[in-house]
C-alpha cells in the first residue's frame, strides 16, 4: 500500500472545518489534496506491506515499508512500529 505523507505540518483544523462548512452541501469532501499541502513536492512517499502469521489470525500481524522523499534532503528511519524523521546531513 502507498501512502502519501506530506512534510509539511498536518492540516488537521483546515481539513475539519472545511468538511463542517461543506456538510449538508452537493460539494465534494475537502480532501487532504485540496489543502495544497503536495503544491511544493515535499512528500514522503511511504510503501508498507502487511502479512498475517495465518489466515485466520485477527490479532498477529506484521509490516515492513520504505519511506523514499520527494527531496534529496530528507530521510524516514522505520525502526518497528516507530517513524523518526532526520535529516542526512546530520547523520555524517
Amino acid at each position: 500500500m502507498l501512502y502519501k505523507l506530506p512534510q509539511a505540518a498536518y492540516p488537521y483544523e483546515l481539513l475539519i472545518e472545511e468538511n463542517a462548512r461543506r456538510r449538508g452541501s452537493a460539494a465534494m469532501e475537502f480532501e487532504l489534496i485540496d489543502t495544497g499541502i503536495f503544491d511544493g513536492d515535499k512528500y514522503f512517499d511511504i510503501e508498507i506491506e502487511y502479512a498475517k502469521a495465518d489466515g485466520d489470525d485477527v490479532g498477529a500481524y506484521g509490516w515492513q515499508g520504505e519511506a523514499f522523499s520527494s527531496v534529496p534532503r530528507a530521510a524516514l528511519i522505520f525502526d518497528r512500529n516507530r517513524v523518526n524523521a532526520i535529516d542526512p546531513a546530520h547523520d555524517a
